[in-house]
């Protein structure tokens, strides 16, 4: 059996359309509740996924670093660049001494 016709043709089916469109957006959904974990560990979880990440962004900005010419490295782009690892370096010593009992 088919599927019945919801609009009759297709020019009521843009004029539903575009009232669509016209409309507000509808609500964000609720975020979810506090979580269950008490928090040291919630908070341990979160610092461990914060390190992998830092270690991850260092690993792959030395990469690109050793892997562009000494040309580029001597430039205005690669001192900023430097400079941006250099402190992603630092953010990742810092948080790796964050001490969890």
């Amino acid at each position: 059996m088919p599927t019945p016709r919801k609009y009759a043709d297709a020019s009521e089916r843009q004029r539903a359309y575009r009232a669509r469109r016209k409309a507000p957006p509808l609500p964000a959904p609720m975020a979810p509740g506090v979580c269950n974990l008490p928090a040291t560990s919630r908070w341990r979880a979160i610092h461990a996924k914060a390190l992998e990440r830092l270690e991850t962004l260092s690993s792959e900005m030395q990469d690109y670093w050793d892997h562009r010419s000494q040309t580029w490295q001597e430039t205005e782009r690669g001192q900023t660049f430097q400079e941006r690892l250099e402190r992603v370096l630092a953010a990742l010593e810092a948080t790796s001494e964050i001490d969890w009992l």
